[in-house]
């Protein structure tokens, strides 16, 4: 599996496990690995231990920005909003702290987590699950099954600009690369394939760069890619996607759900894509409301 350089958008984001490192301008140090048991203590499950969690670093403290369905944060009760101020029975002030003391308490662990909610200290205890698989394990569990966020395209190399109103009724491939990111252009061969041979039966492939368009255009000609490339400004909408490495590459259904993350593709990724993608094609249009 390759996968290129971190992106930068502006907001510090942490998924918890932090792998990848989240969206961060100034990025967070890496995290120690998981606290061995004491002698005498029974050993813990192997595994990395998640919270599932994205936090804000404020002035005030570590706030919660997005639980993560399922997560046992989720089954713990925490809420989008708490400012987390303890965990495991001790203060935290950065969200670094805070995966300290999870990758520290292991998986099948019962943790405590203390949150100002409203004016109200509470706490709430939950059991640590072990953190989803692969480079894109994290991003799969927070987006699959959710509404596709909005795109923000500009300078389509062909076609009409790819908006989710203008997508709506398709399946969509929504690839986040770059020119200079060489596992992209692997990646690229296999949504060139897909373009030609599901574009009739309802597939559209969008490729979403915050390079030039200039620049992109040229890549297009030169790369003879047959579907639609176009700048993302600001890489506002790799920020709403979740983007935090290239290629990151989502499927959205015909109702605009997200049904697919990858972070990279291998070959045998590849084929199960596929059959997700054929499978979906199959499913009606829904309804306009």
């Amino acid at each position: 599996m390759h996968v290129a350089r971190l992106l930068s958008p502006p907001a510090a984001v942490v998924f918890l496990a932090l792998a990848p490192a989240g969206i961060a301008a100034n990025p967070l140090p890496p995290l120690p690995g998981p606290t061995p048991p004491l002698p005498g203590q029974p050993a813990r499950p192997p595994g990395r231990p998640w919270l599932g969690v994205a936090m804000d670093e404020t002035p005030a403290g570590v706030v919660i920005r997005d639980v993560i369905p399922g997560s046992p944060a989720e089954a713990g009760g925490l809420m989008d909003g708490d400012l987390i101020d303890g965990v495991g029975g001790q203060p935290v002030r950065t969200a670094v702290e805070v995966a300290e003391r999870v990758l520290a308490a292991g998986v099948g662990s019962s943790l405590q987590v203390r949150v100002l909610r409203a004016g109200t200290t509470l706490t709430v205890t939950t059991t640590l699950t072990e953190a989803p698989a692969g480079p894109g394990g994290m991003l799969q569990a927070r987006v699959v099954g959710q509404p596709a966020p909005a795109i923000e395209a500009v300078s389509p190399t062909t076609g009409i600009t790819p908006t989710l109103a203008n997508l709506r009724g398709s399946v969509v491939v929504l690839d986040f690369w770059a020119t200079w990111c060489r596992p992209c252009r692997v990646a690229m061969r296999h949504f060139a394939d897909w373009h030609v041979r599901f574009g009739g039966r309802g597939l559209k492939v969008v490729g979403l760069t915050d390079e030039a368009p200039a620049l992109i255009a040229r890549t297009s000609r030169t790369m003879r890619v047959p579907y639609v490339l176009a700048t993302d400004p600001g890489a506002r909408t790799a920020a709403r996607y979740g983007v935090s490495a290239i290629p990151t590459m989502f499927v959205i259904d015909r109702a605009g759900v997200i049904r697919h993350v990858s972070v990279g593709i291998s070959p045998v990724e590849a084929a199960s894509i596929e059959a997700l993608i054929e499978r979906l094609l199959g499913q009606s249009v829904p309804e306009a409301r």
